[in-house]
């Protein structure tokens, strides 16, 4: 699978981090998932001067005063995760329990590929791009409609709404035995879930880029997003990973959102 999914080219970047096995066959080992588990802790992302350097983002709403504006190419991943997040399917668990397994991984798929788009076409660059954008997403004081505020409250919706499906499972389901690491993983994520996102709604966007109840998204993302990448890896493992379809359509979103300077 991941070398089906690593032809489909770096828009796909999320499944090449949850799963690293057989990278040597395809180019460098992509650095994502370090990059992810130590982006809030990196420095690397800052100048000596402490500002955030390599590329910028608007952290305001659009309209209000901002030097930075917001890149278009963002904007349409952005919309695409929006999509997700908006979907009216998204509240509707399935009834087959086999199939909340396989929608998990279908929704941590997507949060990643939007946090790992590609953003330039030199991969140093690219890659410190990467850690830059995640280390904003983890820590950057925003406002709720600004672009990084906005993908904040997007992925929580996503993450809330796969724990509910994850917790809708029975505990006398012989899929709790099956995929105990799984469930573990969701009880943890759950736990979060109550104590951050417990009032967090769709169609009611929170008033501070903060998103969460009881703290800042700095105390709830790093602690969240490990839980989230280890449930993606485990559930892949299981059996419930990307389809041929996921992949045709993450190529063909990678195709209309990739950097300009790719297409030249």
């Amino acid at each position: 699978m991941l070398r089906a999914i690593q032809k489909v080219s770096r828009g796909t970047r999320p499944l090449a981090a949850i799963s690293r096995s057989g990278a040597s066959q395809h180019g460098p080992r992509n650095p994502t998932l370090s990059t992810l588990r130590t982006a809030s802790k990196s420095g690397a992302s800052r100048s000596s001067g402490g500002h955030y350097s390599t590329r910028k983002y608007a952290t305001k709403a659009p309209g209000q005063s901002s030097n930075v504006p917001e890149d278009p190419k963002d904007v349409a991943w952005l919309n695409y995760l929006e999509t997700v997040s908006r979907a009216p399917w998204l509240p509707l668990t399935p009834r087959n329990q086999e199939d909340i397994l396989k929608r998990s991984y279908f929704l941590v798929f997507h949060m990643f590929l939007y946090l790992t788009r590609p953003m330039s076409k030199d991969p140093e660059e690219d890659k410190a791009a990467v850690r830059n954008f995640l280390l904003l997403f983890t820590t950057a004081p925003v406002s709720a409609d600004s672009e990084i505020g906005r993908s904040r409250y997007a992925i929580a919706i996503i993450t809330k709404q796969m724990t509910q499906d994850l917790a809708s499972i029975p505990q006398s389901s012989p899929l709790r035995v099956q995929n105990s690491r799984a469930f573990a993983l969701a009880g943890d994520l759950e736990s979060l879930c109550d104590t951050y996102l417990d009032e967090l709604e769709r169609n009611k966007p929170p008033r501070t880029g903060d998103i969460v109840e009881n703290g800042k998204w700095n105390d709830f993302w790093p602690k969240a997003q490990g839980v989230i990448l280890d449930l993606g890896q485990t559930l892949k493992k299981a059996g419930y990973g990307i389809t041929d379809e996921m992949m045709d359509e993450a190529a063909k979103k990678r195709k209309e959102n990739e950097p300009a300077e790719r297409k030249k």
